[in-house]
């Protein structure tokens, strides 16, 4: 995202709110980001957190598309093995 890649390197912090956590074999997580989970971003190059620094951060637009479900997400990507009885 323009806004928000130039400021994520190394030492950058990000604010989230709403996050989930995807393990799809034992022992592999991976945390799922979206533009919508971003509160704020601060660059690697500030000094330490203060209140005028926290009013100066980097605003993220959230512009929040509706939320689906995982199993609407899902049916989408991945056929159904088999339908279950009585569905056609």
């Amino acid at each position: 995202h323009p806004e928000i890649g130039v400021h994520l390197k190394v030492g950058s912090v990000i604010i989230l709110q709403d996050v989930s956590i995807f393990s799809p074999i034992r022992e592999t997580y991976y945390l799922n980001i979206t533009l919508r989970n971003i509160v704020k971003v601060f660059g690697s190059d500030i000094g330490g957190p203060t209140d005028d620094l926290v009013r100066l951060s980097i605003p993220i637009d959230t512009n929040k598309p509706p939320t689906r479900s995982v199993d609407d997400i899902l049916s989408t990507l991945i056929p159904p093995l088999h339908k279950p009885e009585g569905t056609g």
